[in-house]
């Protein structure tokens, strides 16, 4: 067969992991590569792991093979690896090993995201990040006081005189 390489595109999308896969997941290097791949990420403690197959032609029972051992290792870990964009091929594939059960599937990517968030988290993007830097931008403190209104506050309370 001509030597299809997978490629593996990483990104952090809030605290989960979508590796992008493009090409074969297959006998050989593209499922040794993948297994790699989840490894690193168990070491660096990225145990929430969105595997995208969109880009995926073909999964062998190798493919299959090392996305079980994939799943085991997170699992392990405290994790969970769960797929997006899984093709009616692939899914017939999952049902007929009986691992539809042990990989939860999504079309949506944002509801693949919060299904690994605790329930009372999942829909709310909260990003500390944006979070500071909108806090930056207005002029109202955490408190939602404006910097004038907190002043006054406290040039209020040190005119009261002291309860004894």
């Amino acid at each position: 067969r001509p030597i299809m390489a997978l490629h593996i595109g990483q990104r952090e999308v809030r605290n989960v992991t979508v590796l992008d896969l493009e090409g074969q997941l297959v006998a050989g290097e593209e499922a040794a590569s993948f297994r790699e791949r989840i490894d690193i990420l168990i070491d660096g403690e990225k145990v929430l792991i969105l595997t995208n197959l969109s880009s995926v032609r073909t999964i062998d029972s190798s493919g299959l093979g090392v996305l079980v051992s994939a799943h085991l290792a997170i699992q392990k870990a405290g994790g969970a690896i769960k797929l997006l964009n899984a093709s009616q091929r692939h899914i017939n594939l999952l049902v007929l090993s009986k691992l539809s059960t042990v990989f939860p599937n999504f079309e949506d990517e944002d509801a693949a995201i919060d299904s690994f968030l605790p329930k009372e988290q999942a829909g709310r993007h909260f990003d500390i990040l944006e979070f500071v830097r909108s806090e930056e931008e207005s002029e109202e403190s955490l408190t939602g006081e404006t910097q004038d209104d907190d002043a006054a506050g406290r040039e209020l309370a040190s005119n009261e005189p002291e309860k004894s």
